[in-house]
């Protein structure tokens, strides 16, 4: 956990967990330190900038489709473009596949806000037990070559999933297979 200077004292934080009548005890998440995890030098979550990337990738795919019933995500990995996705109210079914579980439990222990859906009507608290929900974790060429569902909008979150660009060609032709007529594509092709 970090604080944020200016903005944040370790003094500020301390009137936080004391409680009481102070400013900082009344608006707890703006003296809140901020929570950074990195791998290998890279940037995987943050807290405090999580809500804006997430926004922004996952609602103008969402908004341009007319009627977005299925949706897929490939590689969603912390479960935030759930999240997202679930604010639209014509979704009914929502498959997401991983190809490995421990990010997803890491993020969801220490970065519970990423699966917090207490804004849905259905009471339903956590993302992931929204009952659209369907969670897969498997390879992205044995879920390509099994399935047969087809998505208004698929979500292709990790860079890795496209690949080299000799390759992204390939994967793109492979996920068309998964699209209805009018479906929206959205690819996270990772930084230059």
């Amino acid at each position: 956990d970090v604080l944020r200077s200016p903005y944040q004292t370790l003094e500020s934080y301390k009137r936080v967990l004391k409680g009481g009548t102070s400013y900082e005890a009344k608006f707890p998440s703006v003296f809140e330190p901020d929570r950074i995890f990195f791998t290998n030098g890279v940037l995987q979550a943050r807290r405090s900038s999580q809500a804006v990337f997430y926004e922004m990738f996952v609602h103008p795919a969402m908004f341009a489709h007319k009627d977005p019933k299925s949706v897929a995500v490939l590689g969603f990995g912390d479960g935030a473009y759930l999240r997202e996705i679930l604010k639209h109210k014509s979704v009914e079914k929502v498959l997401l596949l991983d190809s490995e579980e421990g990010w997803l439990d890491f993020t969801l222990s220490h970065f519970p806000e990423y699966d917090d859906c207490n804004f849905l009507d259905s009471g339903v608290t956590s993302c992931i037990s929204d009952p659209r929900v369907t969670t897969v974790f498997g390879s992205f060429d044995d879920f390509i070559k099994k399935n047969n569902d087809v998505f208004d909008v698929i979500i292709l979150a990790e860079p890795e999933i496209v690949g080299p660009s000799h390759e992204s060609l390939k994967v793109l032709e492979q996920v068309r297979g998964s699209m209805s007529d009018e479906a929206v594509l959205v690819a996270n092709m990772g930084f230059t």
